[in-house]
């Protein structure tokens, strides 16, 4: 296990553009542009993360990038809450867990950015 959390350490910045690249995903699915602010956080996080990881605007662009994906997963995840006792039961489940499952991504992105 501690192996797995080095690598995904060191490897910060290309976790970055794939979550980036998941929300670029669930942008073209669902059809909001809302979505497309997370896109743009997260690859800027991540090419931020490899061209300055120093500066004092990455820590906090990071930081802000995985904060702001988590309260958008959670809120994501809220809403298909409402959907689980109707029509689109099945959906809503499938759609819970998965930013459930996203929302611990971002908080894994939260905390690694902040021991970095």
């Amino acid at each position: 296990m501690q192996a797995l959390s080095t690598v995904l350490k060191t490897n910060l910045s290309y976790l970055f553009v794939a979550v980036g690249a998941i929300w670029l995903g669930f942008t073209v699915v669902t059809g909001s542009t809302l979505l497309l602010w997370p896109v743009l956080a997260c690859v800027v996080s991540g090419i931020l993360l490899r061209v300055a990881p120093s500066a004092n605007f990455t820590a906090a662009w990071v930081g802000a990038s995985a904060l702001m994906g988590l309260v958008l997963s959670a809120y994501q995840a809220y809403v298909a809450s409402s959907l689980l006792m109707g029509q689109l039961a099945e959906i809503a489940w499938l759609s819970l867990a998965a930013f459930v499952v996203f929302g611990l991504v971002h908080l894994y992105l939260l905390v690694a950015s902040r021991s970095k």
